[in-house]
Order: C-alpha cells, then sequence, then structure tokens
C-alpha cells in the first residue's frame, strides 16, 4: 500500500503523512505506537533470517565438499540472502515511489545497481527507469476540477452575446 491514494471518486489525492498530522493527539498516537511495532517486528524477522542464513553457511561448511547435502544447505542459504535483499530493496524502493516494485527490482538486479544488502542507488534508478517511478500530479487549475459538473467554458459563444445584449448577464 502506498502513502498516497487516489480517491477516485473525487479525484484527490490523499497523503497518510498529511491526514496523520491533522489527527488529534491521541489517535496519532496510537497510529505511531502499532508502527512502531510493526517497523520492530519486522526488523527482528530481518535479523533471524540473517541469522539463520549465517547458521545454514556454517552447517554447510562442516559437510564433506562437494557433498549433495552441502550443495543443498549452500543453494539454501543463497535463497536466503536474495529474499533478504529482495526485502530491503522492497523497503527502499517503496519510499522512493516506485509504482512496481518486483519489476523495478528485476531492473536492478540486471542493471547491477543493487548492494550487498539490497539497497539500490535510487538516484541511478529514476535517471535509468523513469517510467517505474511515480509522478506527483498536480490539479488542472480548472474551476470545476473536484465537482460534479465541468467549468463554464470561458469562450464567449452566440449565447453569451445575446444575453449581454439583453442584459441577462
Amino acid at each position: 500500500m502506498s502513502d498516497t491514494q487516489t480517491n477516485n471518486e473525487s479525484n484527490n489525492t490523499v497523503n497518510f503523512t498529511d491526514w496523520l498530522t491533522e489527527q488529534d493527539e491521541a489517535t496519532q498516537s496510537m497510529i505511531n505506537g502499532h508502527i512502531t511495532g510493526l517497523k520492530s517486528a519486522l526488523d527482528t524477522e530481518r535479523s533471524d533470517r540473517k541469522k539463520l542464513e549465517k547458521q545454514v553457511r556454517e552447517t554447510a561448511k562442516q559437510l564433506e565438499a562437494g557433498s549433495e547435502t552441502r550443495q543443498q544447505l549452500e543453494t539454501m542459504a543463497n535463497d536466503l540472502a536474495t529474499a533478504n535483499g529482495r526485502s530491503s530493496f522492497y523497503e527502499s524502493a517503496h519510499g522512493a515511489g516506485v509504482k512496481n516494485l518486483p519489476l523495478a527490482y528485476v531492473a536492478a538486479r540486471e542493471a547491477q545497481l543493487l548492494g550487498d544488502d539490497g539497497a539500490a542507488d535510487m538516484k541511478a534508478m529514476k535517471e535509468r527507469f523513469p517510467e517505474l517511478f511515480t509522478v506527483p500530479v498536480s490539479p488542472a487549475g480548472n474551476a470545476g476540477e473536484g465537482t460534479q459538473h465541468p467549468a463554464p467554458n470561458s469562450e464567449p459563444d452566440m449565447d453569451t452575446f445575446i444575453r449581454r445584449a439583453a442584459g441577462r448577464q
């Protein structure tokens, strides 16, 4: 879920951070506490994955070189490292405004823009793959934007001339 959502009914853009600052202290405190708990759980999960990867690699080293079991354990450790890197990339890419996280991950991997920890150079990503990033949308400036009816035509037409001549406008 992104930090910015578009409400299709009114075509207004809603930013979670802006919305949160408008809430009362109790609501802000409750939501911030929940977010802190979620981030803590995520950090714990990542730490546990890294420990598991390390344990699997150490166990693989104790087995006979070239054995099938050792190769399987090394593959498992590599898969864990890839999963950790992907989740780190998704977190940083989401914050940078990437529209399609899996596609951006593949692009970053193919362009060799990923670091060992899964972090990517987002500036280089934006330069090389700008279509993967959201573009902030500003309102069109039409007086009728946000209403159910279009703005009146600003160009005079025959009806406008007749109404003015009759003193009705």
